[in-house]
C-alpha cells in the first residue's frame, strides 16, 4: 500500500513540472522553535529548513504551493545562576514535512495558509551534557498548521515569513510537563521561521 501512494505521489508531482504554468524551485530557512507542554522548554531553539517547492495557478491571484522540506525542531533551556537553576537542557526533534499550502496574491505581498503533514526522522534529549533514555516516547506522525506572509523580492526571489503550530501531540505528557493550554493532552511543536525561495521556472 505505501509502495503504491508513493508512486501516485511521484506521478502527480511528474505531471505537475510538466505543466508550462507551474513555477518550482528550492528554499532554505532559520527556525526559531519551542515545545508547548515541556517546564524544561524556556527558549527556543534554533534550527535550519531546506527543500523544495512546486508552485501551480488556481486562478487570479491564487496558487497552490506544495513543498517537500527537512526542517529542525524542539526546544531548550539555558542555565539561570541567578534563581539556583544549573541545568541545561536541549530536545533536537528532525522531521520531514509536506505542507500543502494556498496562496492569496496582493502584487507584491502574499498571504498563505496550510496544513503540514511530517514523519519524525530522528530524535533527542540531552539534559546537563547527557544524554536522557528511557523517556516518554515521539509520535512518528505529526499535522500542523502553517500561517505565513511572503513579499516578492525580484522575478526569481522571494522572502517568506510563517509561524507554524502543531494541530495533533508530538508525544504525551511525561513527568517534566506543565499543563498544556491545547485542545488535547500532550506537547506540541511551536515555531517561527524567515526563509528565502529561489524559483527555477
Amino acid at each position: 500500500m505505501k509502495n503504491y501512494t508513493l508512486l501516485l505521489f511521484l506521478g502527480s508531482t511528474l505531471s505537475l513540472f510538466a505543466q508550462d504554468s507551474v513555477q518550482y524551485g528550492f528554499h532554505a530557512e532559520m527556525a526559531l522553535s519551542k515545545v508547548a507542554g515541556n517546564s524544561y522548554a524556556r527558549s527556543g531553539r534554533l534550527g535550519i529548513g531546506l527543500g523544495f517547492f512546486i508552485k501551480k495557478p488556481l486562478g487570479v491571484r491564487k496558487h497552490f504551493q506544495f513543498e517537500l522540506n527537512y526542517i529542525q525542531k524542539g526546544s531548550s533551556k539555558s542555565t539561570n545562576p541567578s534563581i539556583g537553576d544549573n541545568d541545561t537542557y536541549l530536545m533536537s526533534l528532525n522531521y520531514l514535512e509536506t505542507p500543502f499550502i494556498y496562496q492569496k496574491n496582493f502584487k507584491k505581498f502574499e498571504g498563505e495558509i496550510g496544513l503540514a503533514p511530517s514523519m519524525l526522522l530522528s530524535q533527542s534529549e540531552v539534559m546537563n551534557g547527557s544524554l536522557l533514555s528511557g523517556g516518554v516516547p515521539f509520535y512518528t506522525f505529526n499535522l500542523s498548521l502553517l500561517l505565513g506572509a511572503n513579499v516578492l523580492l525580484s522575478a526569481k526571489w522571494t522572502a517568506n515569513f510563517r509561524f507554524s503550530t502543531s494541530l495533533l501531540p508530538i508525544r504525551e505528557l511525561g513527568n517534566n510537563y506543565v499543563i498544556s493550554y491545547y485542545y488535547l493532552p500532550g506537547q506540541f511543536n511551536q515555531f517561527v521561521s524567515l526563509g528565502l525561495y529561489y524559483r527555477l521556472r
